[in-house]
């Protein structure tokens, strides 16, 4: 799953490979059967829905919260059948493990995938599991926003004004995550001088 492949799967949620800036996306168990027998596979190019990550993150915020919050946003279709594209400088300290939940929960906004650009964090990741060559492709600079769902009836502009989410403004709302930062989730009224709190990592 390198940057700038196409790659498909069964499952809804093969869009996770996003992360990696490839376009990942579930068709199903039936057309994939068709597509390894026949080597082809009839596509529609989605629209790309934009979404600009702004301001350093929190310490306790992670990317399923992140994921969480867009999708509060945005509904639980309000990307119906489109790309999610996620940009901005909020990406720059945001781990492969936690893009990967990002583009994971995409489908659950709609999405047909979730993808994140090439960039530092992708090379490192990839350096010594890359086993071929690949070619990043990167969002062409004059990109338009073809459709924007509510809360963002009127917004199709050009992608310089596609919707933000302030990173500050993002809560804690997950049940565990394979990577904590600073430990386990950290509640806003502090307890633990009363009841005894453990963290467990989650299936």
């Amino acid at each position: 799953m390198l940057p700038g492949e196409l790659n498909i799967g069964a499952d809804s949620h093969s869009c996770t490979y996003g992360a990696t800036g490839c376009y990942a996306t579930g068709i199903g168990s039936t057309d994939l059967a068709a597509a390894m027998a026949t080597g082809r596979l009839w596509m529609q190019v989605p629209e790309t829905y934009k979404l600009e990550l702004i301001g350093q993150r929190p310490q306790s915020i992670l990317g399923k919260d992140i994921i969480l919050h867009i999708i509060g946003m945005l509904g639980s279709a309000g990307v119906l059948n489109q790309a999610m594209e996620y940009a901005g400088d909020g990406l720059l300290d945001l781990p492969m493990e936690e893009r990967l939940t990002m583009s994971n929960m995409a489908i659950e906004a709609g999405a047909q995938n979730g993808i994140f650009p090439y960039d530092e964090i992708t090379e490192t990741f990839l350096k010594g599991r890359a086993k071929k060559p690949f070619t990043p492709v990167y969002a062409d600079a004059d990109a338009e926003s073809g459709h924007s769902p509510d809360p963002y009836p009127d917004a199709h502009a050009d992608a310089d004004h596609a919707p933000g989410v302030n990173l500050m403004r993002v809560f804690q709302i997950r049940g565990g995550t394979i990577r904590y930062r600073g430990g386990p989730a950290n509640p806003l009224l502090h307890a633990t001088q009363l009841v005894p709190r453990f963290g467990v990592p989650p299936t």
